[in-house]
Parts: structure tokens; C-alpha cells; sequence
């Protein structure tokens, strides 16, 4: 009987050294990944909603359906106010004459979703955020010599939604070489919502659509205000060049030169998009 229980005693303190061995590992394989954790876990927080979209497209509208007239003295007069909209203005084709391009931003309560956010503050306080899933739609229009604009192209899917309230942020602009210059920029969670990362596009407008001639992904990790890492990755997809800079270290290597179309092209703030 007293060699069973030793026995029995024995097999239980081996289990529990077992256990405490398994913990072991376990905390310092997070303890060397924890960096690259927490940028994968802000990041898959803030651009999760954005890569959702897709599937809700066939949600249906309740809005004023979304007409880009084909030929207008105003690219805005056709679009009602139940949709946001930016703009940008330059020469495009360089013919001299200001073109215009447009992204209207439905603004449909059937497609805004509440998504709870942990609080690492108060893990039982979560934070309960908008989530705007609306599909925006993207038109380009060269400017004539009578004073009008016509339609040459229409994005349904090349610019991802809103997103989480405060989490993302999206710019247009043309630049003086008529290149189409956009940028997201994607907040880190409440409450601080500082700049995390962000993405900066160039297109070239050739063949009668936009192409993708190189591309910036920069983030700046940081808690509490202190910034632990600093990465910017740099294309340029005309010369096949790529420049990565890591706190202040810079590595030059390769990249595709095969340009894509907007028309293909999702705009996403995500490395591995690269």
C-alpha cells in the first residue's frame, strides 16, 4: 500500500514538473516575439473591418442609389448628401486642363456595425465602436476644353471602407506630375489613437487606367508615448528597387517590377500586402 501512494505520489510531482517546464518555454517564446506580437495584434485590430467588406457587398442599400453622370459641369452635383465624398484636382493626362477625382462614401445605418474593443486599461470595460462597412466607390474625370468633366473610370472596390470610427484615415491628392497619390494612415486603438501605420500609394495614369508605379508602408509602434520600433519599407516598382530602414538601419534588396492596375488593387495598409 505505502508503494502504491509513493508511486502515485511520484507520477504527481512529475506532472506538475512537467506543467512548470511547458510554462517555461512557453513564456519565453512570447517574451522574444512580444514586439512582433503586439504590432501583429494592433495591426490585425485596426484593418480586420477592412478586409470584411467583401463579404457584406450583396447587403443591399437603403440609400439614393450612387450615379456618376457621364459628362457634368460638376462631378458633385450628381451625388447626394447621403454620401461623403473627397476630391482631388490636377492635370492627370497632361493636357493642360485640371481633372478631378472623386470617392463618395455611402453613409448607410443598415452597413455601420457596433464591434466591441478590448480595454487593456480595464479588460472588463471594453470599448464599443462604430464600424462603418459601406462600400465607397472611386471616379476619375478628365477636365475638356469647354469646361466640363468626363468619366473615364470607376473603382467599385479599390478604396476598403471606413472601418472602425477614428481607427483609419484616407487622402487623396494629384501631384504636380499628375501622378494619383494616395495614402491611409490607421490609428492604434483607444484611447490614445496615435498614428500606427500607414501607407502611401503612387499611381501613373497609362492605358486607360491607374497603375501602381511604388508604394511606402511606415509604423511606429509605441506605448504609453514611448516608440519601441520605427519601420518604413519603400518600393519602387519602376526601377525594381526596395529600401527597408528599421530604427535608423537601412537595407536595400529587390522588388517585382511588374506595375498593376487600380483596377486589381485593393488599397490596405498591411505589409503583407506587399
Amino acid at each position: 500500500m505505502f508503494k502504491k501512494q509513493k508511486y502515485e505520489f511520484i507520477i504527481y510531482i512529475s506532472k506538475i514538473f512537467f506543467i512548470i517546464l511547458a510554462y517555461y518555454y512557453l513564456f519565453n517564446i512570447i517574451k522574444k516575439n512580444i514586439k512582433k506580437m503586439k504590432k501583429f495584434f494592433s495591426t490585425l485590430l485596426a484593418i480586420t473591418t477592412c478586409f470584411s467588406v467583401n463579404a457584406q457587398s450583396g447587403i443591399t442599400s437603403n440609400i439614393d442609389r450612387l450615379v456618376f453622370d457621364d459628362l457634368t459641369n460638376n462631378p458633385l452635383s450628381g451625388i447626394s448628401q447621403s454620401y461623403d465624398t473627397l476630391t482631388a484636382i490636377g492635370d492627370i493626362n497632361k493636357d493642360g486642363i485640371n481633372d478631378m477625382i472623386v470617392i463618395a462614401y455611402p453613409t448607410d445605418k443598415k452597413n455601420i456595425s457596433k464591434e466591441e474593443i478590448p480595454n487593456m486599461n480595464d479588460p472588463n470595460d471594453p470599448y464599443i465602436l462604430n464600424c462603418d462597412n459601406n462600400q465607397p466607390t472611386m471616379a476619375v474625370y478628365f477636365g475638356t476644353e469647354n469646361n466640363q468633366y468626363k468619366k473615364v473610370n470607376e473603382y467599385n472596390k479599390s478604396i476598403c471602407p471606413k472601418g472602425l470610427e477614428n481607427g483609419d484615415e484616407i487622402k487623396i491628392e494629384i501631384t504636380n506630375k499628375g501622378l494619383l497619390r494616395i495614402s491611409k494612415t490607421i490609428f492604434s486603438a483607444p484611447p490614445n489613437w496615435s498614428p500606427f501605420a500607414s501607407g502611401v500609394y503612387l499611381f501613373r495614369y497609362q492605358n486607360n487606367d491607374f497603375f501602381l508605379i511604388g508604394k511606402t508602408y511606415y509604423q511606429n509602434w509605441s506605448a504609453d508615448g514611448w516608440a519601441e520600433t520605427k519601420i518604413t519599407d519603400s518600393f519602387n516598382f519602376l526601377t525594381g528597387k526596395r529600401v527597408t530602414t528599421e530604427d535608423g538601419a537601412s537595407t536595400n534588396s529587390t522588388c517585382s517590377k511588374k506595375l498593376i492596375a487600380l483596377s486589381n488593387f485593393v488599397i490596405y495598409t498591411n505589409d503583407e500586402d506587399f
